[in-house]
């Protein structure tokens, strides 16, 4: 008798090489998404220091700081004022702008306490960072 060999992958090798590839696909994913999360946490660290030193230069010129907020900062308000009041933009333009976080300045005894929060749910989703103007952070993780 003279059998045709039929040469090809079976169900099961199929399932299994499916399986792996969704695997490493999901690491991927998450690995990015942690990536973007931490690239925009740098982003606002960095955009904080330089309101900070946007805040020096107004002093050196007007005497005083700028505030955005006189209490709390937990709630978005605040970006568009620094952008108008501090860097003395208009309209569109924007020097602070990082995604889906809001900054604020308020009144604090070394002068003034820069914010930022990651904004979910139209609130704050979690512990703002802050920064004063003695360069006092609370940048740990």
């Amino acid at each position: 008798m003279n059998k045709k060999s039929i040469s090809g992958f079976s169900l099961i090798e199929l399932l299994v090489v499916v399986a792996i590839i969704g695997t490493l696909a999901t690491v991927g994913v998450l690995s990015y998404n942690g990536y973007i999360s931490g690239t925009q946490k740098a982003a606002a660290k960095n955009t904080m220091q330089q309101i900070a030193l946007a805040q020096q230069e107004y002093y050196s010129i007007n005497g005083e700081y700028v505030t955005t907020v006189t209490g709390d900062c937990g709630v978005p308000a605040g970006t568009s004022t620094i952008n108008s009041d501090l860097f003395d933009t208009e309209g569109d333009d924007k020097v602070v702008d990082v995604d889906d976080w809001e900054f604020c300045i308020e009144d604090h005894p070394t002068g003034y306490k820069i914010s930022a929060c990651k904004i979910k749910d139209a609130a704050c989703d979690g512990d703002p960072y802050t920064l004063n103007a003695k360069g006092s952070n609370n940048f740990n993780d």
